[in-house]
């Protein structure tokens, strides 16, 4: 009898023990799942505040041969934006503020660099005056073309914003230095 009785008692252990890891196995399949879902939305997220960044600074600019009727509902300032390398590059600039953000965009035709040794860089400057800041790193557009876009709310702005009417592309080393090549490609001003 007690030899019944182990033996019985081993073959209830013996059964528990697979499903103890069927299930934690599973369960960890779940987890592994739902951890890759996570990872893809955010990429997606990520993604798509790319494509809304891009969406924006070809949007306002794009709008040059559009309906003149569309055109009068936005209130702007776009410039041609000219080579000075001769190098052929061009370019179009535009600003505008709402009287709460201020919002600047660059679309430029610019020559092919070596991303990893060179960028372009956008300024505004305010003419007369050794004044000027940085507006950032151009990007690359899928349609070959540069572009930049660059806001401020207008209270967080450290000067009158429509005193810097210049506006400067360089193309800057990647070396580290904040201080703007003296190499420029596009200048144009602001009326």
């Amino acid at each position: 009898m007690k030899y019944a009785q182990h033996r019985s008692s081993y073959r209830q252990k013996s059964h528990t023990i697979p499903w103890k890891i069927i299930s934690g196995v599973l369960l960890a399949l779940v987890v592994l799942v739902f951890i890759f879902l996570m990872i893809k939305k955010d990429e997606e997220v990520v993604l798509e505040e790319q494509d809304n960044i891009e969406q924006v600074a070809g949007l306002q600019i794009e709008l040059v041969n559009s309906n003149p009727i569309e055109q009068s509902k936005l209130e702007y300032e776009e410039i041609e934006l000219n080579s000075v390398d001769g190098s052929g590059s061009s370019g179009v600039a535009r600003r505008e503020s709402d009287g709460k953000l201020f919002t600047h965009v660059v679309i430029a035709n610019l020559a092919p660099i070596e991303t990893q040794y060179y960028f372009y860089e956008g300024w505004l400057v305010k003419p007369g005056i050794t004044d000027f800041f940085s507006t950032g790193e151009m990007f690359a557009r899928e349609d070959g073309k540069w572009g930049l876009v660059w806001e401020v709310q207008d209270e967080l702005a450290p000067d009158d914003l429509s005193d810097f009417t210049e506006v400067v592309i360089t193309l800057e080393p990647r070396d580290g230095n904040k201080a703007p090549s003296a190499r420029h490609v596009l200048e144009g001003e602001f009326k």
